[in-house]
């Protein structure tokens, strides 16, 4: 099984693969690079990466060679929460 580096940006300087992605998930899905392009994505967003704009542009790496790109958009799931407020009287 592959170990998968990748790279993240929207500057050619940035594409170099530096940053480790083995998520335990990724060893039942490894043949799907777009899982791992996914898997990638959250593991730099929860190490800074939210800071950045999305889209961004991920490189995945095997053995210091590039084999896969992907754009990758964040997406949100609202969720919503509701309280009781009073009702003022009116006289």
């Amino acid at each position: 099984m592959p170990k998968y580096q990748y790279s993240a940006g929207d500057h050619p300087d940035y594409h170099q693969p530096h940053s480790w992605c083995d998520a335990h998930e990724i060893k039942h899905f490894a043949d799907d690079l777009e899982f791992v392009a996914e898997q990638c994505a959250e593991n730099y967003h929860d190490n800074g990466g939210y800071e950045d704009r999305w889209p961004v542009e991920f490189r995945i790496y095997t053995n210091g060679t590039e084999v896969a790109r992907f754009n990758i958009e964040r997406e949100y799931e609202p969720s919503f929460c509701a309280w009781p407020v009073e009702i003022p009287v009116v006289a």
